[in-house]
């Protein structure tokens, strides 16, 4: 039953990102800007969620067991990703193409592909230093998230004092 959801939502996801870039592309030509360099802020995205399914595969344990905390930390992942592009958009910043967020994430799914292909033990192993883990990762991105929103409603409310 999850898995049909999970493909239902999977294949939803890429249409929508699909019909995206495809309407970047349009409105780019029609200004007669370069194609491609928008396109690139979608590769750490896509990054992303290439990594959570993986990790959910190799780790069935919290896939079946522990994905409520797990989501929290994927929402974690997307809200801090979309309040870095937002910011950067309303202060004409750089695009950030990096999330601190996502590291943990990649570092788990390294230490499960060891044993899965046989190449290395696993440091967290299979059982509750994964569910630690994840409960870290739900940590770490609590107080990443925590301390972004802080700063810039720290931000705002000094804009605001000094325009007075």
């Amino acid at each position: 039953m999850i898995h049909n959801h999970s493909r239902k939502a999977g294949s939803l996801t890429l249409i929508l990102i699909k019909h995206s870039a495809l309407n970047v592309m349009k409105i780019r030509k029609q200004r007669n800007q370069q194609v491609e360099t928008p396109l690139l802020g979608l590769l750490p995205i896509l990054l992303t969620w290439i990594l959570i399914p993986l990790y959910l595969y190799l780790q069935p344990v919290i896939l079946y067991h522990h994905l409520i905390p797990f989501t929290f930390y994927v929402g974690l992942i997307n809200a801090y990703s979309v309040g870095q592009m937002i910011t950067a958009h309303l202060v004409k910043a750089d695009f950030p193409y990096g999330n601190a967020l996502v590291v943990p994430l990649a570092y788990g799914l390294f230490d499960s592909l060891g044993p899965a292909i046989g190449a290395w033990p696993s440091a967290l192993g299979d059982g509750v230093y994964q569910v630690a883990f994840v409960f870290l990762c739900l940590g770490l991105g609590i107080g990443v998230y925590g301390s972004f929103v802080v700063s810039c409603s720290n931000f705002q409310a000094g804009f605001n004092l000094s325009r007075r």
